[in-house]
């Protein structure tokens, strides 16, 4: 299955270590704002205040960041969920403990560790991949590209020569 590829963006933001051709029919989505999320995502009749809190707040980091497009919205939509059930797992483990009491197949009551909390654990792997998908981790904003412009210029004179070596 081999590596994933790395996007054109990104190679030209790092100066083509590899030195090899740019794909030059590399589709490019257009940027969106947090707005477009919100009207394309929000129906107030089917979601909850908090998932909407949710997507909002993910669309205005990923919109400052220069990475929302309209790509980016069923990845917005699977983690809002994601972190919206992780939130609920959290709250039944709260209340209820970290151990719940149940019958067993012999009808004998039983201490078991409460499923919310495998459930959490679950939601937790996945909020990490699709963070990491977003270029919401560490390691990940260091491989994302912001488009927004820098103020720096010896970024700017360091971008001016690695364009001018491609």
């Amino acid at each position: 299955m081999g590596r994933k590829p790395t996007p054109t963006a990104v190679k030209k933001a790092k100066g083509n270590p590899g030195k090899r051709a740019l794909p030059k029919n590399e589709p490019q989505l257009p940027l969106i704002t947090a707005e477009d999320i919100l009207k394309s995502l929000m129906d107030p009749a089917k979601q909850d205040q908090q998932r909407q809190n949710i997507i909002l707040e993910l669309s205005k980091i990923m919109q400052e960041m220069g990475t929302l497009d309209s790509a980016m919205i069923p990845i917005i939509e699977l983690t809002a969920d994601t972190l919206n059930q992780y939130i609920l797992d959290k709250e039944i483990i709260r209340k209820l403990g970290f151990m719940v009491i149940v019958l067993n197949k012999k009808g004998i009551l039983a201490q078991r560790i409460n499923p919310a909390i495998t459930d959490k654990n679950f939601q937790t792997r996945l909020l990490v991949k699709l963070y990491a998908e977003l270029g919401l981790t560490p390691s990940a904003r260091i491989r994302v590209q912001s488009m927004l412009k820098s103020n720096d210029p010896i970024s700017d004179l360091i971008k001016r020569r690695t364009e001018r070596r491609q």
